[in-house]
């Protein structure tokens, strides 16, 4: 190799790197492997290097429940607490996906789908 394509290598190597800006991803395992794939399935993100907001990793609620219970002609009040579980990210959803500053970790926004 010639000196002056060497002397274009290092240059090159100091080139700010690409990052993507937003993009759409499809979850391809669920949690709590998560994996989802950008690029059309190019590339492969695993957990480690995912962020995900509360709204999406919270799999679990607890509400309060107060009132009065009627059935035929029987009323009965009740008050408790009742678990509502809620799916996490499916096998195949969409997903917007947005780098972090290092181009090597993506926080996942929401999900996403096509409009038609």
């Amino acid at each position: 190799m010639s000196e002056i394509v060497a002397l274009a290598l290092e240059f090159k190597k100091r080139d700010p790197k690409k990052i993507l800006g937003p993009v759409v991803g499809k979850v391809v395992k669920p949690m709590p492997d998560l994996q989802v794939t950008i690029l059309s399935g190019q590339v492969v993100i695993s957990a480690e290097s995912l962020y995900i907001t509360e709204k999406l990793y919270k799999d679990s609620y607890d509400m309060p429940v107060t009132g009065d219970l009627t059935i035929d002609d029987l009323v009965k009040s009740i008050e408790g607490n009742i678990r509502l579980e809620v799916e996490v990210l499916k096998v195949g959803e969409l997903v917007m996906l947005v780098p972090a500053g290092n181009g090597q970790e993506y926080f996942i926004i929401d999900r996403v789908r096509k409009a038609k």
